[in-house]
């Protein structure tokens, strides 16, 4: 083949791929020469975003007790002996009394160390050892939580350092406030569409935050039946649950 019928056949090809270039372009126009893919963008402009709240209060079902047994010896066997036989008698209360599973109590801190005399100018006087034994107790009759640590007193125990309160539903919980908050969602979007004169279709897209569980701190209230009974009384409070959504509504 020549150089000439080389480059002819070139600017023949070109020209039909220029014609079908051209013939597809006009099968996407419309009448007035706008390519309809336009019309698509503009229609994803009537979308709306807005933020929804869900919240509510429920009563707490169970909480986390957390004590701790500490006791003194003259030796670091001796102390740890007496510790032993105090966690022995909450074992039996927490097992026998309040039939809790062995899984309701771990131990959660473990510690043994001297206990000195410092005195400026001398050398620290050994003064015996101490021993630790920190315990979180799994409690869920609520009604019975200031009896637990009276009788826990009883054993030996003679820290109490936390009372946490929770609840073990939290998944239940977690979908009531997320249906909460895309009600909140839709009547926000809704108000808005109709300063519109329009209507929501349906969500385009949605983003949940995470829950926030509120749990309350524990209040110590004295009443007259706890001082004549000489009982300590806990007051749970409530759980607040929080969720917030973020929708884009189709209108």
């Amino acid at each position: 083949m020549t150089m000439k019928w080389k480059r002819l056949s070139i600017l023949v090809f070109t020209g039909i791929l220029a014609a079908l270039t051209w013939f597809f372009i006009l099968q996407l126009s419309d009448g007035n020469g706008k390519v309809q893919a336009e019309e698509t963008l503009a229609a994803d402009i009537n979308s709306i975003t807005v933020t929804g709240k869900g919240e509510f209060t429920v009563e707490p079902d169970v909480a986390f007790v957390t004590v701790a047994i500490e006791t003194k010896g003259d030796t670091a066997k001796d102390s740890q002996e007496q510790n032993a036989k105090v966690v022995k008698e909450v074992e039996k209360v927490i097992s026998g009394t309040y039939k809790l599973n062995n899984e309701d109590m771990q131990t959660i801190r473990f510690n043994v160390y001297p206990k000195y005399q410092y005195k400026e100018n001398q050398a620290p006087v050994l003064l015996g050892y101490e021993t630790n034994h920190t315990l979180k107790i799994t409690y869920r009759d609520l009604q019975q939580i200031g009896k637990l640590l009276d009788d826990l007193t009883k054993t030996g125990v003679n820290r109490v350092h936390n009372i946490e309160f929770g609840t073990e539903k939290s998944d239940e919980y977690e979908l009531v406030a997320i249906e909460k908050a895309m009600n909140n969602a839709k009547n926000k979007a809704e108000v808005i569409a109709k300063a519109e004169n329009k209507k929501i279709k349906g969500i385009i897209h949605v983003v949940q935050g995470n829950p926030n569980f509120s749990n309350p701190f524990p209040v110590y209230a004295v009443n007259e039946a706890a001082m004549d009974s000489s009982r300590t009384s806990i007051s749970s409070g409530q759980i607040k649950i929080v969720t917030n959504v973020s929708v884009q509504y189709e209108f």
